[in-house]
């Protein structure tokens, strides 16, 4: 008989979870979500797309769930590990590079138009809270990547890749607009500053937070 009250201790059973028929497609969601959120191993990514042979646009409909309801604060590698089971995704079980230029210039545009209404200077608690524009950053170098791959998918004369680069538009004015942007040592809020999180996660100075002059890190500088 299955234990089924017992605590998961690996990531294979993790992934396992995946393929119980009686999971609702967003309680599916939810583990991929826990499985590419925890993880620090490459090879369970790439184990995590073999999973999926055959299926990858079922995992982008997964990914697609998950951004519709992820919180990015506290940034933890759950971005960087999305990105790297995608691409394995493409390497491993057949996803086209199409459809992830697809995924990607609507999460852009999504992203372009929320950073848009509430600017990381008025808003996001002056700037404090930053994680779209990480988001923002990621998503634009793994075009790059993509052009890199094949530069047709971007340049085409079609509705779809018309779509693709009015993302990278928007997605580059945006970059630019807050290029050189001081911001605190890592994204975070005053309530969430005030919780207790594991390490590697530790609490930023309040002066950051409220005084803006004080920030020492600035958006975008990195690369």
């Amino acid at each position: 008989m299955e234990d089924v009250e017992s605590p998961i201790q690996d990531w294979l059973t993790l992934l396992d979870a995946l393929e119980r028929s009686e999971l609702s497609h967003r309680e599916r969601a939810r583990v991929l979500e826990a499985v590419l959120r925890h993880t620090e191993e490459l090879n369970i990514l790439g184990l995590a797309a073999v999973r999926f042979q055959g299926r990858a646009q079922e995992a982008m409909r997964l990914l697609r769930t998950v951004f519709n309801e992820v919180s990015l604060s506290p940034y933890t590698r759950f971005v960087d590990n999305v990105s790297f089971f995608q691409f394995d995704l493409v390497r491993l079980s057949g996803l086209t590079l199409d459809a992830l230029a697809d995924f990607h210039g609507e999460l852009l545009r999504r992203v372009c138009r929320h950073l848009t209404a509430y600017d990381l200077i008025t808003f996001h608690h002056g700037g404090a809270n930053y994680p779209d524009g990480l988001l923002l950053e990621k998503l634009l170098l793994d075009c790059a990547a993509i052009i890199h791959l094949d530069p047709r998918i971007f340049a085409g004369a079609n509705d779809h890749s018309r779509r693709r680069r009015r993302a990278l538009r928007q997605a580059c004015v945006l970059h630019r607009r807050y290029g050189n942007h001081l911001v605190p040592d890592s994204p975070t809020s005053p309530g969430e500053n005030a919780r207790v999180l594991p390490a590697p996660h530790g609490r930023v100075p309040t002066e950051q937070l409220l005084q803006p002059h004080r920030r020492q890190r600035r958006l975008f500088t990195d690369r």
